[in-house]
């Protein structure tokens, strides 16, 4: 999700006061993050967490709500927001058990007494997209992502839903070089546009 909401603003800030330094981007899971920065692959990260272990920084840069994505002319597309409770008997697409995002979303079902059950488990939430337009279920995933740009996929808030931490990572053991700290800068500031905006 930061790749898309908010790494744009910062990549394009950045290429145009540095066009002549090479930029790598990566999308993946967070324990895919975490051993990129340990094996110095990659010098940043973002994340929808802030629980990490002892050898990371973690920098807040916000929190983000929940959404609900829904095939284009689904029933609970007439709704403003989405309880769990609307939810029930519908296949739906979410974080994989075990996950933060996951955990979050559980634990805030059974605080309305509503069950949470996922029938399609993803570890990236852009993958929800093609899944909800190509019909296979509705899906519960981060509100960072700007979702509405996706076809055949309407999003709707979650009623009452939990928010997660965006978090900007580093190893503790690595200093960043000065070409790295300007492009953090970058971020910082498109996670305070993105803040201010919401």
């Amino acid at each position: 999700p930061p790749a898309m909401a908010l790494l744009p603003q910062a990549l394009a800030a950045f290429r145009s006061e540095h066009p002549d330094v090479v930029l790598r981007s990566h999308i993946a899971p967070i324990a895919t993050l975490i051993n990129m920065l340990r094996d110095g692959d990659v010098a940043m990260a973002m994340a929808l967490d802030d629980r990490m272990p002892p050898d990371m920084v973690v920098e807040p840069l916000g929190r983000t709500g929940f959404c609900c994505l829904l095939p284009e002319g689904h029933p609970l597309a007439a709704r403003a927001r989405i309880g769990f409770a609307d939810l029930r008997g519908e296949t739906v697409i979410s974080y994989r058990g075990n996950t933060r995002p996951a955990d979050e979303l559980v634990q805030a079902a059974r605080a309305e007494k509503a069950g949470f059950s996922i029938q399609i488990e993803i570890d990236v939430s852009i993958t929800a997209a093609g899944f909800v337009a190509a019909g296979l279920g509705v899906a519960v995933v981060d509100a960072l992502l700007p979702w509405s740009q996706f076809k055949g996929v309407v999003v709707r808030p979650i009623l009452d839903g939990p928010t997660m931490p965006l978090s900007l990572l580093s190893p503790v053991a690595r200093t960043l070089s000065r070409a790295e700290e300007i492009l953090r800068d970058h971020i910082r500031k498109a996670a305070a546009d993105w803040r201010n905006a919401i």
